[in-house]
């Protein structure tokens, strides 16, 4: 049976970017809507193949006013792009149907209600329900005038945004010696609007800048990069005649993997449980083929389950890891995994190989006295006490290129008690022993003895030879192990040769029964 370990949630960086927004609660104590906005919720109850949207102004009580325009933008593993429009009802809501459920379109939606900038977080459908959300801007006053700045859901805080009618757009990862220029899609043309190179400048990223474009509820903008035949897309966005926007296109070719585990020791194993992370970084959704796509786990680990929520999509395979099967879509995919590492002397080597490399993880084990973790090269083993009062081992910064692997050791660890070993030990030499004897018996030809009668009467008294047997079996494992914690004693080493030859002269009895019968 598994044993279930309980670990600190650990936020991964990867995933730490997807959660701009949170989720909070309104002094009322009711949910706060604005906090809720954008994010997707799968829903079981939900028609199959659709997305349920609603627009509110602030609260769940004030939806958006009829007729505004709700933008569906679907996103193709080969960087095409597709918009469909519709204009919600009296009640805030607007429904798209008939959408793909294999993974091979990640869905935004996106509206401007007057200046607030309102756009989803990637969306995409699986086979089992469809998927629900709001897009919420400020609340409104008695007159109905917006109370407060504009709502930006594009807007980073730090980073100002561009002039009205501008598009500034990043690109990372590509870098400036790809040469690779950005375009700029109106969605729904099939045609760039225009093309620009980034431009680098005292070392920043580039940034391609874009300026005198159509703004507007009806207007929809998407970039793509194409580097080496391979399409990279931000996420959609539109303008509004008081204020550009500024995204970003991630252009990394590979899949990443991000990791943070905490580990508990046993008796005779490590037990682990994982945050599992696979970050696809490219805007489009990725298949990996028929065979899925496979992250290894540790070497020689054992017992591994993964966690109902995503048991559909991601399988173990014995001696591998985990398969996730179907598309990858943008952003990440997360799976809590556990499993075990055997401890062999009181070692246990942690050896993960990464072929999609591993980006800034993260593992806790808990600290056993006596203990010793070597962390990888370069990093350093820092302790950490919870509030709980124990203390962890952290190894921090796990950063592994492309077809590396993790690895790092532990030492002094626990073996079972020694009572139990050396009752197993015992336990096992006598099974050995009698198992011979028994072979021993049945090859052996007896010889003929006229007394058959006397032997005959000798076989009634094997079940008491076997009985008494048995017990003496007990008697010398009990003193076998009070010889560990006394063996000077003299008495106990008596006591032994007595047993042993109790024992011998027994299997001499059992021998002449079975070979008078």
């Amino acid at each position: 049976m598994i044993r279930a370990v309980t670990f600190l949630a650990l936020a991964l960086p990867l995933a730490a970017a997807s959660t701009a927004h949170g989720q909070g609660h309104g002094s009322s104590g009711m949910p706060d809507a604005r906090q809720m906005s954008g994010i997707p919720r799968e829903d079981e109850k939900a028609t199959l193949a659709t997305i349920s949207v609603r627009v509110l102004r602030g609260e769940f009580s004030a939806p958006a006013p009829a007729g505004t325009e709700v933008h569906l933008i679907a996103i193709k593993e080969d960087g095409s792009f597709e918009k469909t429009t519709k204009k919600v009802g009296g009640d805030g809501r607007v429904e798209f149907a008939d959408l793909a459920i294999d993974g091979s379109a990640t869905y935004y939606t996106a509206c401007l209600l007057g200046e607030d900038r309102l756009v989803s977080r990637p969306i995409t459908l699986g086979r089992m329900g469809g998927s629900r959300l709001a897009l919420v801007g400020r609340k409104v006053d008695a007159q109905g005038a917006p109370v407060g700045e504009p709502v930006d859901d594009l807007k980073e805080a730090s980073v100002p945004n561009p002039p009205p009618s501008e598009a500034w757009v990043s690109v990372r990862g590509a870098g400036p010696d790809t040469k690779a220029s950005v375009e700029l899609f109106l969605v729904g043309e099939s045609k760039p609007v225009a093309t620009a190179a980034p431009e680098v400048k005292d070392g920043e990223e580039g940034l391609a800048k874009f300026s005198a474009l159509g703004t507007g509820p009806d207007k929809v903008y998407v970039a793509r990069v194409v580097d080496k035949g391979q399409a990279f897309v931000s996420q959609p966005f539109q303008l509004h005649a008081s204020s550009g926007a500024r995204v970003t296109v991630l252009a990394y070719g590979q899949l990443f993997l991000g990791l943070h585990a905490g580990g508990q020791v046993t008796d005779d194993k490590v037990w682990f449980e994982a945050s599992v992370v696979v970050g696809n970084l490219t805007g489009v959704p990725r298949n990996p083929g028929p065979d899925g796509l496979l992250v290894p786990l540790p070497r020689g680990f054992q017992n591994a389950t993964v966690g109902e929520e995503m048991a559909q999509r991601v399988s173990v395979v014995e001696g591998k890891g985990l398969v996730f099967r179907g598309r990858i879509p943008p952003g990440e995919q997360q799976v809590v995994v556990q499993w075990a590492q055997k401890v062999q002397d009181g070692q246990v080597s942690f050896d993960l190989p990464a072929p999609l490399g591993l980006l800034d993880g993260q593992i806790m084990i808990e600290r056993v006295p006596g203990a010793v973790v070597t962390p990888p090269m370069g990093i350093a083993a820092k302790s950490r006490r919870m509030d709980n009062g124990r203390e962890y081992v952290v190894l921090s910064n796990l950063s592994v290129p492309a077809g590396g692997t993790l690895k790092f050791h532990m030492t002094g660890l626990p073996q079972p008690p020694v009572r139990e070993r050396v009752l197993k030990t015992i336990a096992g030499a006598c099974m050995l022993g009698l198992l011979a004897w028994a072979i021993l018996a049945l090859v052996r030809k007896p010889p003929r003895d006229p007394s058959r009668e006397r032997g005959k009467e000798a076989a009634l008294g094997r079940h008491e030879l076997i009985a008494r047997q048995a017990e003496l079996y007990d008697e010398l494992v009990a003193l076998e192990t009070e010889r560990l914690t006394n063996q000077a004693d003299p008495q106990l080493t008596k006591r032994r040769e007595a047993l042993v030859a109790k024992v011998a002269r027994t299997h001499r009895e059992l021998d002449q029964v079975d070979q008078a019968s």
